[in-house]
């Protein structure tokens, strides 16, 4: 090797024991090698696995750590095994990676070794000269590179090594044993059709049974050897649980790596967590594919907020446009939007209220769009069924119209249609699985038609689509805006709102009003409902009486309620509740980009606040094509026909 390259060294040095050695080598005078660039840390425990990744990805061709002497001489009892075990995590990371593993190196060093120190950074300097400058070929490691088959390949190789570094935190908190780990063969389990679960992978930190807990539902537990417990008699498939899993984090580390290795396009970039959605990436895919399956696709309100993220936008950037024309690229036949459905929604949801306000029927009503607080109702207050809307959510009844209407409208056969949605919710998988969802079927088979197949065929959540996308290398915020197809496209601003909290009670309150007033409603902005709180509550005058509201997020919150309501209490007199599952409505499902947090969800509902705003209807009944749908096939909202497609019964579903 030219003795002219220099190499760009870094150290990381623990304050108590190797900084003082390395301050005994200068003042005793021991020859040593002073190229590395010494960064002083209180302890070689908090030399975080993204210090060591930046060092490189800024240049460095080598990277040491030194701390006390293991066992007994860490300041802090154990920093030094932690520094040890995520060391050993970083071997065959770099391994892959098509680092030499010398450019790695871990060395216990008291404050009494100076000479220690003097002769570690003399061999570390020239073994690094020796392999020369650090070079990347990113052909050489990537796993997609040594795989072209994407469909063998579920998760990035060098991403789950990262994310091991979360399993070396779990053991410095005594949660599991790395040995014993490596070793386990655990059967993975599933809440079907929703939710999948790899107890090996798992740190067993509990982060999802807390989420569990905090929902009030309690459908998992923890135990030692098995994992965690599933229950899915409880499981309400939020898919919380999901969301709070570190192992899905896109925590600094692969952050950095991902922009180091300019990863982020790649679709298996995204760190899959031990509990996860069960995938349907394939299934759409093979139906895109498919020569006798016409594909249509409907995205929910809520994502085209959130799906930016994954393409670099700034939470709450609007990119509905972009979602068009990047659905279209994508291979599918139409181009529709759940937000068209929302707006039906509305019309049969705000109807039915008037019905019950106007005939003394069972109030309050309780909203139907969440599929977890259906089934939450279904399985831990069946006796509150009646109050639930018979309405189907948006989802559902886009599936319903699509394969009854639309598919007449545009002369395709329904049983070759394929209904692809696009939503922010694991529950939503769950919903499109329920047995009495099929009644675009059960309308033709009136007709003379039969056949047996669902209203909605798959859902991909946003997390999902994204990697659909990377898959077919399709850059969303590289797309020109686009236009959604006619007949189930169209939508207004009450419709948009839907994704976050307050947004149907808002919605259905600004058309119920005109209806029964016959003039708009003073204040359709009903800011109040829209907060970022589990509880809002509102009185309106609507028809000569008031009219009270509450608008709910959280189970547990939603629980309070049930049980108000079961003991005669004041939500028994209420009109009309909203009940989201998760934090903030959808813009917090447990579908969407992780991480999430209040921050980001308050983000996204500014961002679908505004494109309300920026709608030139912003009330569901102004909707044309909600207008030319109930003109041409539906006749009336609630009317016989809708009430056989858009409308539903619910099970009991009580744990026994």
């Amino acid at each position: 090797m030219s003795s002219e390259f220099k190499p760009k060294l870094v150290g990381f040095l623990c304050n108590w024991c190797s900084y003082a050695g390395g301050d005994l080598a200068g003042t005793s005078r021991n020859h040593h090698d002073i190229s590395v660039r010494a960064i002083r840390v209180m302890c070689s425990g908090r030399v975080e696995p993204s210090f060591v990744i930046k060092a490189f990805q800024e240049g460095a061709d080598g990277v040491i750590i030194a701390g006390c002497h293991i066992p007994s001489d860490c300041h802090y009892t154990s920093g030094n095994f932690k520094a040890l075990a995520r060391y050993e995590i970083f071997q065959p990371l770099l391994e892959e990676l098509g680092i030499e593993k010398e450019r790695l190196q871990l060395h216990w060093i008291s404050a009494s070794e100076g000479e220690k120190y003097a002769q570690v950074m003399n061999d570390f300097a020239k073994t690094i000269r020796e392999l020369g400058p650090l070079k990347l070929d990113k052909k050489r490691f990537c796993p997609l590179e040594k795989d072209s088959d994407v469909k063998s390949t579920k998760e990035c190789s060098v991403i789950r090594k990262i994310q091991e570094f979360a399993a070396c935190e779990a053991a410095s908190s005594e949660m599991i044993n790395l040995e014993e780990r490596r070793n386990w063969t655990l059967e993975s389990k599933r809440m079907e059709p929703s939710i999948f679960y790899d107890p090996n992978k798992c740190i067993r930190c509990g982060s999802c049974v807390e989420a569990c807990k905090a929902q009030g539902v309690e459908a998992l537990q923890m135990d030692e050897k098995e994992g965690i417990l599933l229950d899915e008699s409880k499981c309400v498939r939020c898919g919380q649980c999901v969301m709070n899993c570190p192992l899905g984090f896109q925590e600094k580390t692969v952050q950095l790596v991902k922009e180091w290795l300019d990863c982020k396009s790649c679709p298996y970039s995204r760190p899959i967590g031990a509990i996860t959605e069960n995938d349907e990436v394939n299934k759409v895919l093979a139906a895109l594919k498919d020569p006798d399956k016409y594909v249509v696709v409907e995205m929910a309100p809520a994502v085209r907020a959130t799906i930016g993220e994954e393409f670099g936008a700034q939470p709450g950037t609007i990119v509905t446009e972009k979602l068009y024309s990047a659905l279209k690229q994508a291979g599918f036949d139409r181009i529709w939007d759940t937000n068209y459905s929302a707006d039906l929604t509305i019309m049969e949801e705000g109807f039915e209220l008037i019905d019950r306000l106007s005939n003394n029927k069972t109030l309050p009503q309780f909203t139907s769009c969440c599929p977890a607080w259906v089934k939450f109702v279904e399985t831990y207050y069946p006796s509150l069924m009646p109050n639930l809307s018979s309405a189907k959510s948006p989802q559902q009844m886009f599936g319903a119209v699509a394969k009854t209407y639309a598919a007449d409208k545009i002369k395709v056969d329904p049983a070759n249609m394929y209904v692809v949605s696009v939503m922010p919710c694991t529950a939503k998988k769950y919903e499109k699985s329920r047995d009495e969802f099929k009644d675009a079927a059960h309308y033709w088979s009136k007709h003379g038609e039969s056949g047996d197949y669902p209203d909605v065929d798959a859902v991909l959540t946003t997390r999902e689509c994204a990697k659909l996308f990377k898959l077919l290398n399709i850059n969303l915020m590289e797309m020109p805006d686009g236009k959604p197809d006619l007949l189930l496209g169209d939508y207004t601003g009450a419709a948009t709102i839907f994704g976050r909290t307050g947004g149907v009670m808002t919605a259905a309150l600004r058309t119920a009003y005109e209806v029964v007033e016959g003039k708009p409603l003073g204040d359709i902005e009903l800011e109040a409902l829209g907060e970022y709180n589990g509880l809002k509550t509102a009185a309106l005058p609507v028809g000569g009486n008031e009219v009270k509201v509450a608008v709910a997020f959280g189970l547990k919150t939603a629980r309070m309620i049930c049980e108000d309501i079961l003991k005669g209490g004041e939500f028994s007199k209420y009109h009309f509740i909203e009940v989201m599952t998760c934090p903030g409505g959808c813009v917090g499902g447990g579908g969407q980009i992780i991480t999430t947090n209040v921050v980001k969800a308050m983000a996204r509902t500014q961002g679908l606040n505004k494109d309300d705003k920026d709608q030139p209807l912003r009330k569901s009944h102004d909707n044309q094509e909600i207008k030319q749908i109930y003109s041409d096939f539906l006749e009336k909202p609630c009317s016989e026909l809708s009430h056989h497609l858009l409308h539903t019964h619910y099970v009991e579903r009580s744990i026994k």
